[in-house]
């Protein structure tokens, strides 16, 4: 024994534990903070007491990818299966990992974009191998006597690996070879199989093509030596003999075909006639021979005359436009047969492009040894990179996931002033005031659809950059104010969160309440509108009257010119008087009815010194009604606009764009006014 204790699996996790000091099974303090609770996460002990946070507690069960003020990086390392999503599990996951790698959670709340070599758990595999990587690293660039390694020594891979001939891509271009005949095998392959692209861009080979080649090229070889010394029975042409079964196997189907119409001609014509009425290659002959002398079938000639002229005639003793016999055709057939099958156990037509003798330059032991290096090396360095990525990713969540996980468990940021939320995509500057709460949305009409439930006035708008490749849309909240100058096709400008300027118009309009003033001005509002549409109707009836009455008086018959214009003079005046003496007599009885009321006052109060007691008693009085009138009107507006301004849900708003929220989110008074600034004059 050498004093060396080992340590089971368990073990070895519940010392790491004991290492981080992770708290047992306390969730983190729940406080309220606006409308609804809100978990605390001020500092690194808080993310390791997460998993003990029942799901219900979560303000967040899961948030998109896109449309977050967050640095891409981190949410790209927390979205580890690439769906566009991060969910609890994720973070907790993140969390754990951190907690393999990092001898303290204290480390989490330095932040910063470096860590040190005394930071790396080495009590475990994942801390260890980071920690070697680290110190791999450092003396690759030079540091070897440093103690911290920052994101920007690891952002230039290729002044890491600057000795290396490869880049971990797993293709091997020609040009990481060594030597030329390495180079040549490899540009070979890539001409016989196709190339594959690296991660630069340049053509090259990967393992399985190499393997592939190296285990058919050797049997490829052994079938090319089957042709030793049988070249009268398969190379029957020498160096012609494969064209020359090409030739054969295309017009082998249409000769066939002709011959065998020619031996039904002679034992059956009329069976012939009845079951033939496709155009034959050429007239049939009773003595089965073909006569390229006499005309062919246009739609075949070439492919015959080719056979004719590269095969039938220097090969097989056939006069120029001879006739070939039904014998002779079967003969040929037969001669190139052994060819054909030799042809079919070739174990893989691509290497036909390649000559014996390169293949055989591609086989020797330097040459595969050579390339083997190169993909063991590439492969080595694969590995390191895949290091280097998690050590990207350590420093990354060690810089960011506190933040993170504050936003996505609480939501501080929207009852922040200082700091807002993380998927507020900035603020709309628009008819005179500032709208704060901002969302990113793919498509403002099915965003529109849930959106809409939740109760809040909404104005989407289309942004467009200084590019015109930059083209966005946002949603705008309104929950302060009216919607007064509110409408589609009203321009605006938008401040991203990086202050880039951005053209806004207003797109689509989802109108709901928007503040109890709006609601208890609104009776009066419709009522006046209602008035003044009256008013409208009234004035222009009138108006046309008087536009008739006119034109009558004008366009009259010249003989009635001293009586028709005074009648329609008359008749214009007098409706006009006439409806003056309406409105007079209106007010006359409203003022008679107002004088009686007083001279009964008057009477009631016969002394001169309760005149004015009498005067305030009839004030009093008609306070009262308006008083009253007013109450009438306002209440229930003020009740049913009350109830919808209760009833807003900002959670809503989120789900439309693919957050998943627990609690509803209440818009309070103060935060409406926040999310919404007025003018002020």
């Amino acid at each position: 024994m050498d004093g060396t204790v080992l340590l089971s699996p368990d073990l070895r996790e519940s010392f790491v534990c004991l290492r981080m000091k992770t708290p047992s099974g306390t969730p983190p303090q729940v406080v309220k903070r606006g409308p609804f609770p809100q978990p605390v996460i001020e500092k690194a002990e808080d993310l390791q007491r997460l998993r003990h946070l029942d799901r219900s507690r979560w303000v967040v069960l899961g948030c998109p990818v896109k449309g977050l003020e967050f640095p891409a990086e981190t949410l790209a390392v927390l979205d580890e299966n690439g769906d566009d999503r991060i969910l609890c599990e994720d973070l907790l996951h993140a969390i754990g990992w951190l907690e393999k790698c990092l001898v303290s959670p204290e480390s989490l709340e330095a932040r910063g974009e470096t860590i040190r070599l005394s930071e790396f758990l080495e009590e475990s595999p994942e801390g260890r191998e980071l920690s070697e990587t680290t110190k791999r690293i450092l003396t690759n660039l030079g540091q070897k006597e440093a103690d911290a390694i920052s994101l920007q020594d690891l952002a230039d891979e290729a002044a890491l690996f600057s000795d290396a001939r490869t880049n971990g891509d797993g293709v091997l271009p020609p040009s990481a070879a060594h030597t030329p005949e390495a180079q040549s095998a490899i540009a070979a392959i890539m001409e016989t199989y196709g190339g594959v692209e690296d991660r630069t861009g340049e053509q090259g080979i990967d393992h399985a093509t190499f393997t592939e080649f190296t285990e058919i090229a050797p049997a490829y070889l052994s079938w090319l030596t089957e042709t030793t010394g049988e070249e009268e029975t398969i190379l029957v042409f020498a160096g012609e003999t494969a064209a020359s079964h090409e030739l054969l196997t295309q017009a082998a189907p249409l000769l066939d075909d002709w011959f065998d119409k020619c031996r039904i001609l002679q034992i059956s014509p009329e069976i012939f006639e009845k079951d033939c009425t496709d155009t034959p290659l050429q007239k049939l002959s009773p003595d089965e021979t073909f006569d390229y002398s006499k005309p062919i079938h246009p739609g075949h000639e070439a492919l015959l005359r080719d056979l004719h002229d590269k095969v039938l005639v220097p090969h097989w003793n056939l006069k120029k436009d001879g006739a070939l016999h039904h014998a002779e055709w079967q003969s040929l057939k037969t001669r190139l047969k052994p060819f054909a099958q030799w042809r079919e156990r070739n174990p893989n037509p691509k290497l036909d492009a390649l000559e014996s003798s390169s293949i055989e330059a591609l086989l020797t032991n330097e040459v595969l040894k050579e390339i083997e290096n190169l993909f063991i090396q590439d492969k080595v360095i694969a590995q390191e990179l895949e290091r280097m990525q998690q050590l990207r990713k350590l420093i990354l969540l060690k810089r960011d996931i506190l933040n993170f996980a504050r936003e996505f468990v609480a939501l501080p940021g929207l009852y922040d002033p200082d700091q807002p939320a993380v998927f507020q995509a900035g603020t709309l500057f628009l008819a005179g005031r500032k709208f704060h709460l901002c969302v990113d949305v793919d498509d403002p009409a099915q965003h529109s659809k849930l959106a809409t439930e939740a109760g809040i006035f909404l104005a989407y708008c289309e942004i467009l950059g200084s590019h015109p490749d930059q083209k966005r849309n946002i949603v705008a909240a309104v929950t302060n104010g009216n919607a007064q100058g509110l409408a589609v096709g009203r321009h605006g400008l938008f401040y991203d969160r990086k202050g880039q300027e951005w053209k806004a118009r207003v797109v689509r309009i989802e109108t709901h309440a928007i503040s109890l003033r709006e609601g208890i001005l609104a009776p009066f509002q419709r009522l006046g509108e209602l008035v003044a549409s009256q008013f409208e109707k009234i004035s222009a009836a009138r108006e046309k009257k008087i536009h008739e009455s006119l034109e009558k008086g004008v366009s009259g018959p010249k003989k009635k010119t001293s009586t028709q214009p005074a009648a329609s003079q008359a008749s214009g005046i007098g409706g006009i008087l006439a409806g003056g003496g309406v409105a007079f007599a209106a007010l006359s009885t409203s003022f008679a009815f107002v004088a009686t009321s007083l001279s009964k006052l008057v009477e009631k109060f016969s002394d001169t010194s309760n005149i004015f007691q009498a005067i305030g008693s009839a004030a009093g009085v008609m306070a009262g009604v308006i008083a009253g009138f007013l109450l009438l009107i306002i209440l229930p507006s003020l009740f049913v606009v009350g109830r919808k301004l209760r009833q807003r849900d900002l959670a809503l708003l989120l789900d439309a764009s693919g957050w998943a929220v627990n609690p509803r989110i209440r818009l309070t008074h103060a935060l409406s006014k926040r999310l919404t600034e007025k003018r002020k004059d």
